[in-house]
């Protein structure tokens, strides 16, 4: 054990053969090494760790609390086993730092700041920021990864803007503003994203598994470009927003690259924006919005079954197509514009308001059509 006020370790080497336990007030480990052979490493500061190009290793566990961490230009603090920090809700700063653990890693902090650095846990990785900031901008090559699940909780903005979240795992973000433009958010099982705004333009957000996203007032998935602006689940996508923007994501090949994909789709909004936008299933696709679906030029497909719906929904669909390989149920309360509207088997349509049909609908199978309004044609 070593008691001291201030520790200043610059350009030393601390050696313990086994474990080895740090109280201090602050501790300066600039270009130093602290390194425990075969222990545990424990570091009890009242004050804060400064670790600029220094590195802090232990072959067993490694339990850190302090009154701040700044861990950049190139600081290490790595275990052979479980990696604790406790920050107490003050800031933890890893810009171009590394933090690693073989097992798992857990970081309980103020901001975090993890700018073109690189955080993993092997096993899986816990983030509390206690409602800070978690920036990991600019770490596409790096960024947050593990082999197992990676848990972001209570954090007020995700800053992830050309940065990279990548686990092959499941990926569980609890924020209250999640901005991905240019991002990554990748899971080879599940992801469950929950907050008030999302924003993905020329962002990725994909997964193996089913992704589930509540984004209380906004998701924006229009594309700025050809790059990015895609949300896309192997099983099923679930989306709950108050307003999504889906626009300008159509496919321009025959394979998908932009915009909503997924085995199904379950969407619930109170308005959809998918002018010249894309959305796509391999199966079934189900969307209940309240007021407006404006799909004027866009693409809704689908070679299960199509379900739209909404007790006030008026559907723009202007040179907008709306396709199912199977049966097809619209139940609005009017068209703005019809469009083109096909389906591979049954169609039923429902209406609260007068049905002017401008063009036919297309329908392998049976055509039924209920309105509560006058039909021309």
């Amino acid at each position: 054990m070593i008691s001291l006020s201030t520790l200043n370790n610059t350009q030393g080497q601390i050696v313990a053969s086994n474990n080895l336990l740090l109280d201090t007030d602050d501790l300066n480990n600039y270009k130093g090494l602290i390194v425990t052979e075969n222990g545990q490493l424990t570091l009890q500061a009242r004050g804060q760790l400064t670790n600029w190009q220094g590195n802090l290793l232990s072959h067993g566990d490694a339990t850190i609390s302090v009154l701040g961490v700044d861990n950049a230009q190139q600081g290490v603090i790595s275990s052979a086993a479980h990696l604790v920090i406790d920050t107490h809700q003050s800031l933890l700063r890893n810009e171009q730092g590394v933090l690693f653990a073989q097992q798992s890693l857990h970081l309980d902090s103020g901001e975090l700041n993890n700018q073109q650095g690189f955080i993993n846990g092997q096993t899986g990785i816990t983030i509390n920021t206690h409602n800070h900031t978690l920036n990991n901008q600019q770490t596409q090559h790096q960024g947050i990864t593990s082999q197992g699940d990676i848990r972001l909780q209570a954090l007020s903005v995700l800053n992830n803007q050309q940065g990279n979240l990548s686990t092959k795992g499941n990926l569980v973000i609890q924020s209250e503003q999640i901005d991905n433009q240019q991002g990554n958010l990748l899971s080879q099982q599940q992801i469950s994203l929950t907050g008030n705004t999302l924003d993905n333009r020329q962002g990725a957000i994909q997964a193996q598994q089913n992704i589930e996203i509540t984004a209380n007032r906004e998701i924006n998935n229009q594309a700025i470009n050809a790059k990015g602006s895609v949300i896309q689940s192997g099983a099923t996508l679930t989306l709950i927003t108050n307003h999504l923007n889906n626009q300008a994501t159509k496919a321009t090949t025959a394979i998908p690259t932009q915009g909503l994909l997924g085995h199904q789709l379950i969407l619930s909004s109170h308005q959809l924006d998918n002018q010249q936008g894309g959305i796509y299933t391999t199966d079934q696709l189900s969307v209940n919005v309240a007021q407006d679906i404006h799909n004027q030029q866009g693409e809704i497909l689908s070679l299960g079954n199509v379900n739209l719906q909404g007790d006030s929904l008026t559907l723009h669909n202007q040179h907008g197509i709306i396709e199912s390989g199977q049966n097809l149920r619209l139940v609005l309360q009017q068209f703005n514009n019809e469009g083109n509207i096909k389906s591979h088997q049954d169609a039923l349509i429902e209406l609260q308001k007068d049905l002017i049909l401008t063009q036919p609908f297309t329908v392998a199978g049976h055509l039924a059509i209920k309105t509560m309004g006058d039909y021309f044609k």
